[in-house]
């Protein structure tokens, strides 16, 4: 039974066991943090070879999970394609994210000549243009935002995408960009998000990820370990002493590192945004990439899909990493085969841009090996 489909424009045009909809080394990338890519190799006999349209198409891959349930793996459109001696098409299609460095936000809803803004009020008035500019398909619905209250600092004016703007937003707030197509209400979903909290509240999924079981391949990355954060918030608000966690630095010693936080306006929520970002650390701190399959493809009865943004029990024993609950935060598909490589945790985001960091706070961060 077929696992996958790939939809252009609504309309089906993959079929393994069919030559006219064969597609050729059909690959999906899902990322937590990025748009996502998809890649397919189209023989010149397809019955859709001269339908595809750059930038103007649209993917859509839906993975089964359970009888008559398809959920989205991919949404986007495809880029130019490249032509092999055999007049095959080679596809790459980016993910929906990428839709919004298409327009450019006006100058009279960016924030200068002293114009403050709130970061969830700014936004909503992004996403709220973009929608007003591109046709219905292409639209996003706004699912989360960060509290309102954080400001926006007075900005040099300067033409730039939306997609820019947002990214920006993301980046002075310690936040990152999600997007998820809603199958159901036809609706594509984006969200401005810290992270953590994000991961935290991920549900669990009953599928182990397990040698014997279904692990055909492991690599670990390496750690950065730090141990204690001493951060500087709002104009005034400094502090004096580090926030240290203490059962890793009686471990690994007092490793320092030195964040800003522009929105902490109070030394109490400057300390919790530091221990914030510290356990944050050791949340993401270890990275593991798993080649398994999925078992649900076997017996879908037993276990459900593995799939991004659900947390995973790792069993990590047989290379002394223990065991543990780690989210999955990206998931490379051969739909081919229905193989999946998987990454379990992340690496931690900074409080600001590395960029910011080094021209802005002139202070050394150390770093060791775990």
């Amino acid at each position: 039974m077929q696992q996958y489909r790939v939809l252009l424009d609504g309309v089906d045009i993959y079929d393994m066991h069919d030559k006219p909809l064969t597609l050729l080394s059909p690959k999906v990338i899902q990322d937590l943090t990025t748009s996502g890519s998809f890649e397919f190799t189209m023989p010149y006999e397809h019955l859709f070879y001269n339908e595809v349209q750059p930038y103007k198409s649209t993917i859509n891959v839906l993975e089964q999970h359970g009888e008559g349930t398809w959920k989205t793996v991919f949404y986007g459109r495809p880029l130019p394609c490249k032509l092999d001696y055999r007049k095959r098409k080679i596809w790459h299609c980016e993910g929906a994210l990428s839709w919004l460095s298409d327009i450019v936000l006006p100058r009279s809803l960016q924030p200068n000549q002293g114009t403050l803004k709130d970061t969830a009020t700014y936004v909503t008035e992004i996403i709220s243009y973009y929608n007003s500019r591109v046709p219905a398909d292409r639209q996003f619905v706004l699912s989360v935002l960060p509290a309102t209250g954080t400001n926006l600092t007075e900005r040099e004016w300067k033409y730039q995408s939306c997609m820019e703007a947002l990214k920006q937003e993301a980046d002075d707030i310690g936040a990152v960009l999600f997007v998820r197509r809603n199958n159901t209400d036809d609706e594509t979903g984006i969200r401005l998000t810290k992270l953590i909290p994000y991961v935290t509240a991920m549900e669990a999924l009953d599928q182990p990820i397990q040698l014997g079981l279904n692990i055909t391949d492991m690599t670990q990355s390496g750690e950065e370990v730090v141990t204690a954060c001493i951060g500087t918030g709002a104009e005034g608000v400094e502090m004096t002493a580090p926030v240290v966690l203490t059962e890793q630095a009686a471990r690994y010693g007092l490793i320092e590192s030195h964040q800003e936080f522009r929105d902490c306006t109070t030394l109490a929520e400057l300390e919790a945004a530091c221990r914030e970002w510290l356990e944050a650390q050791w949340i993401g701190g270890l990275q593991v990439d798993v080649s398994a399959l999925d078992l649900h493809t076997i017996l879908p009865d037993d276990f459900e899909r593995l799939e991004i943004a659900r947390k995973v029990v790792f069993d990590g024993s047989p290379w002394g990493l223990g065991q543990r609950n780690a989210p999955i935060t990206k998931v490379e598909i051969d739909m081919g085969t229905g193989r999946k490589k998987i990454t379990l945790g992340f690496t931690a985001p900074s409080a600001m841009p590395m960029t910011r960091q080094i021209g802005q706070i002139g202070h050394t961060r150390l770093m060791a090996r775990r």
